[in-house]
This record gives C-alpha cells, sequence and structure tokens, in this order.
C-alpha cells in the first residue's frame, strides 16, 4: 500500500489493531469469522488477524457497527523509496 501523504510504500500484516475495554466480547464477535483474534484484556486491546488484506474492512465496517466506543488501527510498516 502507499500512504497518500507522501507516497511512502507500506506492508500490512493482515491485521489491525481494536482498543475496547471489553476483549471478550470482541474477541467472541470475530470468532467463527474470516479472522482470528488474540486479546490482551490488561491493555484493553485485541488483535485481529485475516487472511487477506481484502477481508480486513469488511470486518472492521462489522465490528465498529457492532462496538461504535472502539478504536481500529492498522498497523503498516512503511519504506522510504530511494530515487535512482
Amino acid at each position: 500500500m502507499a500512504r497518500a501523504s507522501d507516497n511512502l510504500i507500506g506492508v500490512s500484516h493482515n491485521q489491525f489493531v481494536i482498543r475496547h475495554a471489553d476483549t471478550a466480547a470482541i474477541t467472541r464477535a470475530v470468532s467463527g469469522k474470516v479472522a482470528r483474534a488474540r486479546a490482551y484484556p490488561d491493555l484493553n486491546l485485541v488483535i485481529v488477524r485475516t487472511d487477506t488484506f481484502e477481508q480486513l474492512l469488511p470486518l472492521q465496517e462489522a465490528l465498529s457497527r457492532q462496538f461504535p466506543t472502539a478504536k481500529f488501527q492498522l498497523p503498516v510498516r512503511y519504506f522510504a523509496r530511494k530515487l535512482k
């Protein structure tokens, strides 16, 4: 993926982070879907991983409707392109 603000190229590992106090409810909501969840209750954090990047957005949209106060983040590692 490319970041629009500066055209840096980034790599995603088909995962996003959800910050929400009820990590057990998030984990239950993810189970049975196209994803796997790993909860860190002491941090109010759940890491959700899908098989493909295309599955992230529909899953995030569904979870955000179910948990409107949750905060979602997509961790991406960006690399500066070197011009030759």
